[in-house]
């Protein structure tokens, strides 16, 4: 894994992305070094991460969930979304119209599916917070500097993923001491 993801998903002790060709990486965090990739088994287009497991989205936008570490066991959910995210309590994401949709029961097996009464590009679940990108401006948001594709935000870092794929990694609060 040369570090070139079209996406990334971090929970705060492991980190997951999806390459070029679909392929599902993943890695332990590594505070003070590089991070040691290990190829997940399968071809999505968005993941998810949190702790064992690995929500995902193909190129379908069928809905999986799966194991981010050996085999991954994949299962189908029902549904169809672009983008999904989760926090382990409940998986959200957005469809094709830019409808958001969330579970918070049965979500490894069978999730009850709600809409949210909102239109929405992309959305994170970090510690059962929502946060969004919505198809159009609104006021009140605040953009942040640079130039991404995607971010994920989780224990005071934020690992992103610009226009050329090129992974970024960086700490909002002091890491912490060795």
């Amino acid at each position: 894994m040369n570090g070139n993801l079209m996406q990334i998903s971090f929970d705060g002790s492991r980190v997951c992305g999806v390459a070029p060709a679909n392929s599902i990486w993943c890695a332990d965090d590594n505070p003070n070094g590089a991070l040691n990739w290990r190829q997940v088994p399968g071809g999505l287009k968005w993941i998810s991460v949190w702790g064992d497991f690995l929500w995902g989205v193909n190129a379908n936008d069928d809905v999986f969930v799966g194991r981010s570490s050996g085999d991954p066991l994949w299962r189908q959910l029902q549904g169809k979304l672009k983008q999904i995210s989760s926090d382990s309590k409940q998986i959200c994401g957005a469809n094709s119209a830019n409808e958001a949709w969330c579970a918070d029961e049965c979500i490894f097996t069978a999730p009850k599916w709600r809409m949210l009464p909102m239109k929405l590009k992309q959305l994170a679940l970090i510690n059962v917070r929502c946060t969004a990108s919505a198809p159009t401006t609104r006021s009140g948001s605040r953009q942040l500097p640079g130039n991404f594709r995607q971010l994920d935000i989780e224990g005071g870092r934020i690992f992103g993923v610009n226009g050329d794929t090129v992974n970024y990694h960086k700490w909002l609060t002091p890491p912490p001491r060795s």
